[in-house]
């Protein structure tokens, strides 16, 4: 059956939480539609449906504003691609082991930046990755330039500021860890402190707070990566227990390390809700795969964190800011008020600008899922709690 998909229904995915539009090759999808998928950052899905209910807009509410743009006088407005995205000047990252060294090299190859200056204070480990980089800028033709050093001083001027611990989340690196983010605070405070600055270790939600803390840095340039790398890591469960691509998958994980909710309301395959789409077992089958990936990855070699995927989760949260990745994404912000949290770092989704957060997004969550988000913000404020009285 064919259906016609009209910007209304646009929009109604929109507001709940829905970033993809899938419609089967034989449905209509009306030009006002695709303004509005366009206008909202939203992408356009064609692909065969699995039988349900079709989704469609009523044909005479989709043809409701087709009369006033046939007259002469109407000038349809032009469909951006990516014209908001901002080639960043400098980011500067703290950290030059996996995810530092992994992040520089993305930025490198994707020009999201003009320059990337790695900061180590191990003597000569900065300056080896940026020129092991810098040896294959030819092949990557992106003309960012990379440099490495031991100097802290060289955080000044930068756009982003990236802190990539090297072993954080690691059994017994809690103290040393404390130690480093509170040192790399007072210098973003006195070398940047108008960077937009990103935490992408773990646990990511207490740790972007101490960061804030600490640094007494404005709330809204201080982001945090769990949940865009815990959706991220739903995701791909999700593929795995289904046979859906990655790319007709949206899902969501809020919360806080340790305790990531999957926001099943708001996540979909193939455009169709997550329970109606597959099985309960198949979905509880993903919820526990996604939950365990961290420990899985880490019991593969646990001498070493993962690098890869929290370094392209900073990569997709720069991007975001920089206006690349456009709607509102998962990430760890400071909340105050929003779900009824106060004062805690916590995942959400949220719009970012270069000034960092715009604003939270507040979903339609179901009871379960805001109770267990709430739950989430007062486990991060305990540990707040807990850290404060390790450093004093």
């Amino acid at each position: 059956m064919t259906a016609v998909v009209g910007e209304d229904l646009v929009r109604a995915a929109y507001r709940r939480g829905q970033r993809k539009i899938v419609a089967d090759p034989r449905d209509i999808v009306t030009p006002q539609a695709l303004d509005a998928i366009d206008r909202l950052g939203m992408r356009l899905l064609r692909a065969p449906t699995t039988p349900s209910p079709p989704l469609g807009s009523s044909p005479g509410r989709a043809l409701s504003r087709t009369l006033y743009r046939r007259h002469p006088g109407f000038v349809p407005s032009a469909r951006p691609r990516n014209v908001r995205a901002t080639k960043l000047q400098r980011v500067a990252i703290l950290g030059s082991g996996g995810i530092g060294s992994v992040l520089a090299s993305t930025l490198a190859s994707s020009a999201s930046a003009a320059e990337v200056v790695l900061i180590d204070l191990i003597p000569g480990l900065a300056e080896a990755v940026a020129v092991d980089i810098e040896e294959a800028a030819s092949m990557t033709a992106t003309g960012t330039l990379v440099s490495g050093t031991a100097d802290i001083g060289e955080l000044a001027a930068a756009d982003v500021v990236v802190l990539a611990p090297e072993a954080g989340g690691l059994p017994g690196r809690t103290a040393a860890l404390v130690g480093e983010v509170q040192m790399a605070a007072e210098a973003i405070a006195t070398h940047a402190p108008d960077a937009v600055v990103i935490f992408s270790g773990w646990p990511s939600e207490v740790f972007t707070g101490e960061l804030l803390r600490s640094g007494n840095l404005a709330p809204e340039r201080v982001l945090g990566t769990g949940a865009t790398l815990a959706s991220s890591r739903l995701i791909e469960a999700l593929a795995a227990h289904s046979s859906a691509p990655r790319e007709e998958i949206e899902a969501l994980a809020l919360g806080a390390d340790g305790a990531y909710v999957p926001i099943l309301s708001a996540s979909r395959v193939r455009g169709r809700l997550v329970r109606d789409a597959l099985r309960p077992a198949e979905v509880g089958a993903a919820v526990a795969a996604a939950a365990a990936a961290p420990s899985y990855v880490q019991s593969l070699r646990p001498s070493r964190p993962p690098s890869f995927a929290p370094a392209y989760a900073a990569l997709e949260v720069i991007n975001a800011v920089r206006g690349a990745r456009p709607g509102p994404i998962p990430v760890s912000v400071m909340s105050e008020g929003s779900y009824g949290i106060e004062g805690a770092v916590v995942g959400v989704t949220a719009h970012l600008t270069v000034q960092g957060l715009r604003n939270i997004v507040e979903l339609p969550l179901e009871k379960g899922e805001l109770g267990a988000l709430r739950d989430a913000a007062n486990g991060v404020l305990r540990q707040s709690q807990e850290l404060a009285e390790l450093s004093t």
